[in-house]
C-alpha cells in the first residue's frame, strides 16, 4: 500500500520474509531500480504497509554466483500477509515472471 503513514503508537506490525533466487542473474544486475520494481508486487498488496529488500549473493560450490533478493513486507494484519503468503506460494511465476527475472524461485522458509 501507499499513502500517509498509517501506524499508530501502540499498535502491533506484523511481517512477511521471503528470498527469492535469480537462478540467472548476478548481483551487479539487480540494481537499484530493478529492485524497486521487485517490490511491487508487494508494494500493491492489499494490507501492506511498507515493503524493503536486500541483495545478497548466492554461492554454491562448482557453480557461479548468483543473487538472491530477501524482501520484506509489513502489514497492521496479520490476516492480510497469510493471504500474500499464500499467493506468493501459489503464484510466484506471475508475480515475478521470468521473462523479466530470469528463472527464479522463492526459497524454502517464507514466513
Amino acid at each position: 500500500g501507499a499513502g500517509p503513514n498509517p501506524y499508530v503508537p501502540g499498535s502491533m506490525i506484523h511481517g512477511l520474509n521471503l528470498n527469492l533466487l535469480l537462478q540467472a542473474r548476478t548481483m551487479n544486475w539487480l540494481t537499484l531500480a530493478r529492485a524497486n520494481n521487485m517490490l511491487k508486487p508487494l508494494q500493491n498488496a492489499q494490507g501492506t504497509i511498507a515493503s524493503n529488500l536486500w541483495k545478497h549473493a548466492f554461492v554454491m560450490p562448482k557453480k557461479s554466483a548468483r543473487v538472491c533478493a530477501t524482501m520484506q513486507t509489513a502489514s497492521l494484519s496479520a490476516r492480510a500477509l497469510a493471504s500474500l503468503n499464500a499467493q506468493i506460494k501459489a503464484k510466484s511465476a506471475f508475480m515475478w515472471p521470468a521473462s523479466v527475472w530470469g528463472p527464479n524461485s522463492v526459497l524454502p522458509g517464507t514466513q
